[in-house]
């Protein structure tokens, strides 16, 4: 995950803020183990769900952010809690701390992608 944050298509201000982390961020990573069903997926989220599992990541109050289909369906499959982007973005907006329909246009200037099905059930729910 601190790889993908600052690789060189990482947008400069994602760079600039993982270069000097805030003091809550405590940077982990995974013990290397060999586990085939994980080496198909993307390093971001081979990581992930490798570390969510030796940190016996279990409790609903704590969710496994991954946005890729198969990362998803693997950690689900090993019985981690996930979420992905849009979730959180949901969630916080049920807290009351964004506007959903502002805060899902950031995510849809860059290379993330959601389904316009999910989109629009998405925002219909919103009103």
């Amino acid at each position: 995950m601190h790889e993908e944050l600052t690789r060189s298509r990482a947008p400069a201000t994602v760079k600039a803020w993982i270069a000097q982390p805030p003091d809550w961020l405590e940077i982990l990573s995974p013990v290397p183990f060999a586990d085939i069903a994980l080496a198909k997926l993307d390093a971001g989220e081979r990581e992930a769900i490798a570390l969510a599992e030796q940190l016996s990541l279990s409790s609903d109050s704590i969710q496994l952010n991954v946005d890729e289909l198969l990362g998803r369906r693997e950690a689900e499959r090993r019985g981690l809690p996930v979420i992905g982007t849009i979730g959180v973005l949901r969630e916080a907006a049920d807290e009351g701390l964004l506007d959903l329909r502002s805060a899902i246009e950031r995510p849809r200037q860059t290379s993330f992608h959601i389904s316009p099905a999910i989109l629009a059930r998405l925002l219909d729910d919103e009103r």
